[in-house]
């Protein structure tokens, strides 16, 4: 069948990481004092929930597909990992010096939250 317990699973943890970054974003757009427990689950929401499929989900296609290059693969595999992760940096450094104004980091969440649901939809 289409939906098989491992695609399901995928699709769970994608939906709390769309709810956690949801939630973040009402957050930021609130003005009052954020709870920092709150926002810190919500983080560690989106980060569980995009684990399976970012990590794990290209990490198994290398296995199955790169044979012997798997290891190029792989690291192949890390290096655009790697260069996402500089690139958020920036951005989420540039967010930070917003000089208190959190409409940027709104629309970060948004963002986020489409992405989300861009790669649950694929």
């Amino acid at each position: 069948t289409l939906l098989t317990p491992t695609l399901l699973l995928e699709l769970g943890l994608l939906g709390i990481s769309l709810v956690s970054a949801l939630t973040l974003a009402a957050l930021a757009s609130t003005p009052e004092k954020r709870p920092p427990g709150i926002v810190l689950l919500c983080v560690a929401g989106v980060a569980f929930g995009i684990s399976v499929t970012f990590y794990i989900t290209p990490n198994i296609y290398a296995l199955e597909f790169g044979g012997k290059d798997c290891a190029t693969a792989s690291a192949i595999l890390d290096t655009v990992g790697l260069v996402a992760s500089s690139l958020w940096a920036l951005v989420a450094a540039a967010v930070k010096g917003g000089n208190g104004k959190y409409r940027a980091w709104h629309l970060t969440m948004v963002l986020l939250a489409v992405i989300i649901v861009a790669t649950a939809a694929l």
